[in-house]
């Protein structure tokens, strides 16, 4: 949990830490707190649907909270940052992103699908 009210964390040093982290921290207002949702996901081997399961656990996540009471109806839910780590001996094959598991739809359908 970040707090405004504490000492400014310094930026990691690589440039897209440095980029989230200053996302972040402008986001916040004075006397609020953002909670981010960290997500680990381990892998040794190759599943080509990593992107959904990644997208489901985020999914849960969001709903526990709500379905406890703990969201009034204004509240917007906290950002996910989901971290695949892969250990395998072979690059990674497989989608790492949701659009790229679901078929091309036309028209209106294709503004209604998931992102």
């Amino acid at each position: 949990m970040i707090s405004p009210g504490t000492r400014r964390p310094p930026l990691p040093r690589t440039t897209w830490r440095r980029e989230l982290g200053q996302d972040i921290w402008d986001r916040l207002r004075p006397h609020e707190r953002l909670y981010l949702l960290v997500i680990p996901e381990f892998q040794s081997t190759v599943d080509t649907h990593v992107a959904a399961r990644i997208v489901a656990h985020i999914g849960r996540i969001h709903l526990r909270p709500v379905r406890n009471g703990q969201v009034r109806p204004q509240d917007q839910l906290p950002p996910g940052l989901p971290i695949m780590l892969y250990n395998g001996c072979s690059p990674w094959p497989a989608a790492m992103d949701m659009r790229d598991l679901i078929a091309t739809a036309e028209g209106q359908l294709a503004e209604l699908q998931p992102r």
